[in-house]
């Protein structure tokens, strides 16, 4: 494993993000530290159909190749990730 990196979104009701990893990881955690929900999605644009994550969740998630985190709050609302994102062998 590699030297983590970290990130903290802060997410509102338009597409957020603020990971852009360099280099690409493969596997992510990501945890809801604010205090709304938000739906977040990897390497994509963010839509509230995407994935939940309720204030205080937190999710680890490995794929071949992750570039960055995307997440947005429903109108009107906001809250914060903290991301870290590691390459594993």
């Amino acid at each position: 494993m590699t030297n983590p990196q970290l990130a903290t979104i802060a997410v509102t009701d338009a597409d957020s993000s603020n990971t852009d990893f360099s280099p690409v990881v493969n596997r992510v955690t990501i945890k809801n530290i604010g205090t709304n929900l938000c739906y977040f999605t990897l390497n994509e644009t963010a839509t509230t159909s995407k994935f939940e994550l309720e204030p205080d969740d937190e999710i680890s998630i490995g794929l071949a190749t992750i570039t960055d985190v995307h997440a947005i709050c429903n109108t009107g609302l906001t809250t914060t990730l903290r991301v870290v994102g590691v390459i594993q062998w």
